[in-house]
């Protein structure tokens, strides 16, 4: 139950026609009470780990893989919603390929809508604090969450001039479950300690007095850090009144003619650039 309740109350860096799609299944699951199908969908798309060889191909990262002629180059897939919990598990298998003196670099296959923001920025520094080259492969989505990911990444590719970039913004929803209640004669009161004036002010600003604003300024204090850390990726500046940081989501083709991503092409091509990037740090 703990993952249900960071469904619906954590900030989300998503497309909200993903997230909609999302809330009418978790909507439909309590419903008709079949939590048990909602948890397996959630749990589903875990980050998928291997390594790519000259000599040995593709296999599964294990740690006990070995390592053949040449290069060997770190695979983590992530796919589908960027839940807080899958950036968890994504950070400590980066942290193992990281550190592992068999790895020569990574590549990040990104296919997302994006997710919570919860977790994000610390994955997005481990990834820009690599003494190691890595480059995000977009086999389909990067948007909000994953984008935020792949401009910590030294280098972008995407599959196709049709895969969708962007997406920068946060938001979150409101609930307020005290008429579901009333309507079937339940009084539910609120009652907070004298000196607890400030607890749940966000919520109680909207619950009481149709205050946005308190959870607004959390969201821009949120909604900042992430598109710093993407202008800084990407060498730009930040500026506000730019689309990009305005939330819009652009086709790789678009996003290639501006900057905002650096190749459309194959993931041979990815593990390729990284295996000459690594090359090159040699003789730095």
């Amino acid at each position: 139950m703990d993952r249900i309740d960071k469904l619906m109350t954590s900030a989300w860096a998503v497309t909200p026609s993903a997230r909609g799609s999302l809330m009418m299944m978790v909507g439909s699951a309590i419903k008709s009470g079949r939590m048990g199908d909602l948890l397996t969908l959630i749990e589903a798309n875990k980050p998928k780990a291997s390594v790519a060889n000259a000599e040995r191909g593709m296999s599964n990262w294990d740690g006990d893989w070995q390592a053949g002629m040449g290069a060997s180059i770190g695979i983590l897939e992530l796919r589908g919603f960027l839940y807080s919990w899958k950036t968890g598990d994504a950070a400590r298998i980066l942290k193992e390929m990281f550190a592992d003196d068999r790895i020569t670099g990574v590549v990040l296959v990104i296919d997302g809508p994006g997710g919570h923001i919860d977790g994000v920025d610390v994955l997005a520094g481990m990834i820009k604090e690599a003494d190691k080259p890595v480059a995000a492969f977009v086999s389909g989505q990067a948007c909000s969450a994953y984008y935020w990911l792949a401009t910590a990444c030294d280098r972008i590719v995407c599959a196709s001039p049709l895969c969708d970039v962007g997406c920068v913004g946060v938001y979150t929803s409101f609930y307020n479950d005290k008429k579901y209640w009333e309507s079937m004669g339940i009084d539910v009161r609120d009652i907070y300690a004298d000196t607890s004036d400030l607890k749940n002010e966000e919520f109680r600003a909207i619950a009481d007095n149709n205050d946005e604003q308190p959870l607004r300024d959390r969201l821009n204090k949120l909604n900042a850090a992430f598109c710093t850390s993407v202008a800084d990726g990407l060498d730009i500046a930040y500026d506000a009144q730019l689309p990009l940081f305005r939330g819009r989501t652009y086709l790789a083709q678009e996003a290639l003619t501006m900057g905002y991503v650096d190749e459309v092409g194959s993931l041979d091509e990815a593990i390729e650039w990284v295996i000459g990037n690594a090359e090159a740090r040699k003789w730095m």
